[in-house]
């Protein structure tokens, strides 16, 4: 496990995301829907995945479907700093009971299939 967690801090310093890629991204993407279908069978919250999940759609859409997902990294540089205000968004605060799924998530409950190829 140490050696693997090793690998995947080195890709984005190197920016080689697709060497020796045993579990690459386009078949992670693939298989999510079962991941999130059997959370939802088994009723377990699947509120912790789904957004690295998201982000996993995201990095396929752009054309890496072959990398591994140490290339996710790109995509939280890209974003940059995550800032925190206290003022309230001018429709008001959001009633934290309502929440507002991914888009990406629908397609991976209903079985969609994301092009590896991007």
């Amino acid at each position: 496990m140490a050696g693997m967690a090793h690998r995947t801090a080195e890709r984005p310093a190197s920016g080689d995301h697709t060497s020796g890629v045993v579990s690459h991204l386009a078949m992670q993407v693939a298989g999510a829907g079962t991941l999130l279908r059997t959370a939802q069978e088994q009723q377990v919250s699947a509120e912790l995945i789904t957004p690295f999940l998201d982000l996993m759609a995201r990095r396929l859409a752009e054309g890496h479907g072959q990398e591994d997902t140490s290339g996710l990294v790109d995509l939280l540089r890209r974003r940059g700093p995550v800032r925190v205000s206290s003022q309230r968004s001018p429709a008001g605060p959001r009633d934290p009971h309502t929440p507002r799924p991914p888009p990406l998530r629908a397609a991976f409950l209903t079985g969609n299939r994301c092009d590896a190829a991007g």
